[in-house]
């Protein structure tokens, strides 16, 4: 990967949706120091990408296609928070359930969103292979 190539898929990715979530913030109406805050968040995320990439833990997340390790590695993690996000999700909507809540939108459509994903990924990555 090109040095712009790894830039712009790290760091300056970071840079750039710090830019589209202070624009989307305003547009949306929020406190203009709130905006600031949620861009600052991202653009501290893409210092610590500049800034830390000798560290191999930094170095992996700034650039996961750097090399199959990296991609190995970005894919288990990925999996496990694909486990925890599914458990949540069921635990949450087991939850509400329970509690006799009638309104459970928020569980069903993550639930729907997460089990239709892996089920076309798993079907791509068979065809594939």
């Amino acid at each position: 990967m090109s040095k712009i190539g790894a830039f712009m898929y790290g760091p300056g990715a970071a840079f750039i949706l710090a830019v589209v979530i202070f624009g989307v913030a305003l547009l949306g109406h929020v406190a203009v120091p709130l905006a600031l805050l949620m861009a600052g968040v991202m653009a501290a995320y893409g210092v610590v990408l500049m800034a830390g990439r000798r560290w191999d833990f930094i170095g992996v997340l700034a650039a996961p296609g750097q090399d199959e390790r990296a991609f190995n590695l970005h894919l288990r993690a990925a999996a496990a928070a694909g486990q925890v996000m599914a458990a949540v999700i069921v635990i949450g909507f087991l939850w509400d359930v329970f509690h006799g809540n009638v309104d459970h939108s928020q569980w069903s459509w993550l639930g729907a969103t997460f089990g239709i994903t892996y089920l076309v990924a798993l079907l791509v990555s068979v065809r594939k292979g």
